[in-house]
């Protein structure tokens, strides 16, 4: 068996398990709790590793690092058509960004399977949550406003997305800000 610095980890799922492969061994499949379809996952209430896309290709990883925070990987995890897709390539399919990855507290998968939304704690993270666009590989901060970023700072627990209503395609953000007990909700637009 290889050391852990230079050989690589994969994770297949298959049919909602996964099976783990460091070096030459495998460890054996984990339960299906490991998994979730679900088009919004909180992380506080989510013990699982990965979120599958539920109308695309993508999956997140999820790292769970205790006082550290969770973070979020994104894998193409389907099989690709052809040797490039976007940005993602057959040997490039992990992707993260320090604004969006790191002190994450929940997920929401956008209905036109071109984007997932990342909420962010204040603490290690930015406070802000940020619209991926998962083909390109490229974000954008969706909440606060660009205009409200002077006068809105999420901090502490930060930014977590509460719902979403894909009829409306609104979600709600729950923000909570310097010098205030209470914190507020937002709607913002999503697709």
């Amino acid at each position: 068996m290889r050391g852990f610095g230079v050989s690589l980890s994969f994770c297949l799922i298959v049919l909602g398990t996964c099976s783990v492969v460091v070096g030459d061994s495998a460890q054996p499949p984990r339960s299906v709790n490991d998994a979730t379809l679900d088009q919004l996952v909180v992380f506080e209430d989510f013990s699982g590793r990965f979120a599958i896309q539920p109308n695309g290709p993508f999956a997140a990883l999820i790292f769970h690092n205790d006082g550290l925070g969770d973070h979020v990987g994104l894998i193409y995890l389907k099989a690709m058509g052809a040797p490039i897709d976007g940005k993602w390539g057959l040997d490039n399919r992990f992707w993260q960004a320090e604004a969006w990855s790191g002190d994450a507290t929940s997920l929401a998968w956008g209905t036109s399977g071109k984007y997932v939304y990342i909420a962010t704690a204040g603490v290690l993270g930015t406070g802000r949550v940020y619209r991926i666009d998962l083909l390109n590989q490229s974000s954008v901060v969706v909440f606060p406003a660009q205009t409200d970023r002077g006068r809105v700072q999420c901090v502490d627990e930060g930014s977590v997305i509460l719902a979403v209503d894909s009829v409306s395609k609104v979600m709600k953000i729950k923000c909570t800000t310097a010098g205030t007990q209470e914190p507020f909700v937002k709607d913002i637009p999503f697709e």
